[in-house]
């Protein structure tokens, strides 16, 4: 949980949802929708990478898809990134698993 915290204050005032840190490493950030209204998972997924990059961070964009549902069911954006820098940069203590 430490983890998704962490790295929310670091993606700030990106609208997102959900972040999800897996075990892996990699990390799920969500945005829920209703209508579209002209986005799409690869402008979700840039928005993303580029938050986390003024944040400081290197990061790999693993992939995005475009979770529609049909209602009442949630519709959602996803983008899964891995953080690619030194896993001993202060910064990172509490994101990176150990």
């Amino acid at each position: 949980m430490a983890k998704s915290k962490s790295m929310k204050a670091i993606i700030g005032n990106l609208t997102k949802d959900r972040v999800i840190a897996k075990r892996d490493g990699t990390f799920s950030i969500r945005r829920g929708y209703f209508y579209r209204h002209g986005m799409s998972a690869e402008r979700f997924a840039s928005g993303v990478v580029l938050a986390l990059q003024r944040g400081g961070l290197d990061v790999d964009l693993v992939d995005s898809h475009d979770m529609w549902n049909p209602w009442p069911r949630d519709s959602y954006f996803e983008a899964i990134v891995r953080v690619t820098e030194n896993p001993q940069d202060p910064r990172l203590r509490g994101i990176l698993p150990p």
